[in-house]
């Protein structure tokens, strides 16, 4: 039987993204190199081109092997961080799940062993909506003539003021006025 193990997903995707940076970095560096080597191939022609081919189509296979390896395990990887996730939100699904029926079935078992709720009991002697209402109005309807009738008596009031203002404008002013005929 297979052994369970852990499988962190910030840590995988950590990895990911750094075995990405490096597969990049390794096949652009390689490009260049193997470029380099064509144009060289095209000037060299000596006996010591021939050991060097040899050495450099090693070399070519081991880079060549391990950028294809490199490849399979972002992609493993990546399939891996897909499951992974798949997996946590199916278990976040079926943890709500779980949830809401445990939830459910502690209301239930509470209700079971919880005394009943007595009806509310409604007080008898209380009067009745109309003869409450005609109470209030009673009530209400004095407080309300007064605050009209203080309004009014403020109008009348102003008017009075203005009316008085306007009068002593309009009236000719004795006050300061120079004297026609200047005692001597």
């Amino acid at each position: 039987m297979p052994k369970q193990t852990s499988f962190d997903l910030e840590d995988a995707k950590a990895l990911l993204s750094q075995l990405t940076e490096f597969y990049r970095t390794l096949w652009q560096e390689w490009k260049r190199v193997s470029n380099q080597w064509e144009n060289l191939k095209a000037v060299w022609h000596d006996e010591q081109f021939d050991k060097f081919e040899l050495l450099f189509d090693k070399l070519s296979t081991a880079y060549d092997d391990a950028i294809k390896d490199c490849e399979k395990y972002i992609s493993f990887l990546d399939k891996e961080i897909q499951i992974a996730e798949s997996e946590k939100e199916k278990l976040g699904s079926l943890l709500k799940t779980n949830y809401k029926k445990v939830v459910a079935a502690s209301q239930i078992v509470q209700a079971i062993i919880s005394p009943p709720i007595p009806p509310p009991v409604y007080p008898t002697n209380l009067p009745s909506y109309k003869q409450e209402s005609v109470r209030v109005k009673k009530v209400i309807h004095p407080f309300f003539e007064y605050v009209k009738q203080q309004k009014k008596r403020e109008v009348e009031n102003r008017k009075k003021e203005i009316d008085i203002s306007a009068s002593v404008s309009n009236s000719p002013k004795t006050f300061g006025s120079p004297d026609p005929n200047p005692p001597e």
